[in-house]
């Protein structure tokens, strides 16, 4: 015999296990999902729905037809409870439909239901549901090369699981962040990341997960060329999946593991595994497939193959395009230069070098600056309404007063203490709430190291002040800069003294401003400092004021016999329309002051 109570217990056990994350198995989540759809009565609505939501999370997608079939699941259980959003249950529809989309190369579609949930989620201040949102929308587009929504998405998110105390998805998050900064050209800042990562996956007793991290290592040691050291990550992480009998995931390492033999000599036994690989791997995995013909190319090249080389970029080439893989492309148009140029056609292999160079030079634009065009689909999060829980609460203690008043009228005076009770109660948990507001708004407005404004909130205050300036012709600056050198802090000192250089740095900038003025930290080492009523002099004064305290300030405490030091750009506002125009010619003056040996000021 089993009591409602005990359902209801162990329904909700089998929530937190699911919500949690961790190391079940395919088949005990199956096992668990059986359990919950007989213990769930019909009408109770509220776990059926929460019920609904983890199936379309755990749908079958094992091939293109599974992936299929979930994405047709998910786009007729969203449908169906569009009306009621924003709502957890709509959100976490809407969520799961985006992502089976993105499993099926639907990225357009993909990013749309993200930028969708992540409004919905700030709506619902959720902030479990707000760092899922934007987790999953930073992965996508740090696997398509968008870097500065995508490492902001990220950022956010992981501060968030870790202030909810959620291991597991804080682990998963950071694991795509740490693959963002390998991508971005930082694998020595991601390896140190993906290290602790691995180590917490063993002690959790996580193998997959942390075999996944493994081959993120491999990835990284690649980059740094200890290709030997790369090597044995990938044969790990191989020999694991082939004993688990995993032949998708032992293919498509081995085709990783083929790109390091290359690089150190072994030629015949890349192809071994490239020709096993081949057997098994279709265009469906378009990010091994693709690599494997790369990778086959630059074997037949070195084995002076030059037309078989060629034959496998022509594969590999639409596989690159289907997942929009810029950092692939680069490299397949780089090697199609090479194998054009080994068969004398010149003229095709500068057209390929011209493709090679303008995506490259594209990477670069995205890789310095920080600043993409996808600022302009960004929701804006200070217009998002909150949805009234206070008021909900409040009607639901009305109702128990009146059936109290209803059942016993002797009992008023006590009813009375008892509502004045409640509504202390309500009075506290309204604080509580707002208290919570004020701190979710703060964190996203706010650079979580310097506090600083981040670039979210620093361009919205300079969309505001261009505007106003515009329209009442009155001047307007801003000043773009940045720390010379700066990597090699990270490099020397490490990245915690890094830290502390951009602290002191946000300090020291802080201390010079007016206080109309809006300083904000844009990039990693990059800020902004916006200047409304100010015209060009002034502007030009304020920025050599800045570079000067900065190389006058005492850097010995942090970094000895290095003094520290800034190039600024600065600009004013003439005929602009948009704020845009301005960050052009505000980069235009950085890099003519990079150019001009840094430490100084440039006007344009």
């Amino acid at each position: 015999m089993c009591f409602a109570w005990q359902s209801d217990d162990r329904v909700d056990a089998l929530f937190k296990i699911l919500d949690d994350g961790g190391s079940a198995t395919t088949q005990e989540i199956g096992g668990y999902l059986m359990e919950l759809e007989n213990l769930i009565p019909a009408d109770d609505i509220k776990r059926q729905k929460k019920l609904l939501t983890l199936k379309c999370w755990n749908q079958d997608s094992d091939n293109e037809a599974k992936k299929n079939l979930a994405v047709k699941f998910a786009i007729e259980q969203e449908s169906i409870y569009a009306s009621e959003a924003p709502s957890d249950t709509h959100l976490e529809l809407l969520l799961c439909k985006g992502f089976y989309l993105q499993e099926t190369k639907l990225f357009d579609a993909a990013l749309v239901d993200y930028n969708k949930g992540v409004k919905e989620a700030y709506q619902l201040e959720n902030p479990k549901l707000i760092a899922d949102a934007l987790s999953l929308r930073g992965s996508m587009l740090s696997f398509q090369g968008e870097f500065a929504t995508a490492l902001e998405d990220l950022i956010t998110a992981q501060h968030l699981y870790e202030n909810l105390n959620l291991t597991y998805w804080a682990n998963n998050n950071l694991h795509q962040l740490a693959t963002s900064y390998r991508r971005l050209g930082d694998p020595q800042g991601a390896l140190s990341y993906l290290l602790k990562l691995e180590q917490s996956y063993l002690d959790n007793h996580n193998p997959d997960e942390a075999m996944d991290t493994n081959l993120q290592i491999a990835f990284a040691l690649e980059e740094l060329e200890q290709h030997s050291q790369a090597l044995e990550k990938y044969q790990s992480s191989y020999q694991y999946w082939k004993n688990k009998n995993n032949p998708l995931f032992q293919h498509i390492i081995s085709v990783h593991l083929a790109g390091n033999l290359i690089k150190l000599g072994r030629v015949d036994e890349a192809l071994s595994y490239l020709l096993t690989a081949k057997e098994y791997l279709k265009i469906e995995e378009d990010n091994a497939f693709s690599f494997m013909h790369l990778h086959f190319s630059q074997a037949y090249l070195i084995k002076n193959e030059p037309q078989k080389a060629l034959e496998h970029l022509a594969l590999a080439e639409p596989a690159f395009k289907i997942s929009n893989n810029h950092r692939g492309l680069i490299e397949l148009y780089n090697q199609r230069a090479l194998v054009l140029a080994d068969l004398n056609q010149w003229q095709q292999a500068y057209l390929a070098l011209s493709h090679y160079t303008e995506l490259h030079l594209e990477q670069d634009k995205s890789s310095m600056s920080m600043r993409t065009t996808e600022m302009r689909t960004r929701f804006d999060v200070n217009k998002i309404e909150k949805e009234n829980s206070l008021l909900i609460e409040k009607q639901k203690q009305k109702e128990i007063t009146l059936q109290a008043l209803t059942r016993n009228e002797s009992l008023q005076n006590i009813i009375i203490v008892l509502v004045g009770l409640i509504l202390l109660i309500v009075s506290v948990f309204a604080y509580v709430q707002l208290k919570r507001k004020v701190r979710f708004k703060q964190l996203a407005l706010t650079d979580e190291l310097t506090k600083l404004a981040n670039r979210r909130h620093c361009y919205a205050k300079a969309n505001t002040s261009l505007k106003h300036a515009i329209k009442h012709r009155i001047p307007f600056a801003i000043i773009s800069f940045d720390i010379d050198h700066f990597k090699r802090v990270n490099d020397q000192w490490g990245h915690d003294v890094g830290d502390k250089v951009l602290i002191t740095m946000a300090g020291i900038c802080t201390n010079l401003m007016r206080k109309s003025d809006i300083i904000g930290r844009v990039g990693g080492e990059e800020f902004l400092v916006v200047l409304p009523n100010a015209n060009k002099e002034q502007a030009l004064e304020i920025a050599e004021r800045i570079v000067t305290s900065v190389a006058q300030a005492q850097w010995q405490h942090l970094t000895p016999d290095t003094p520290q030091t800034i190039s600024a750009g600065v600009t004013s506002l003439t005929n602009e329309t948009s704020l845009a125009q301005l960050l052009l010619k505000a980069d235009q003056g950085l890099y003519s002051a990079k150019s001009a040996g840094r430490n100084c000021v440039r006007q344009v």
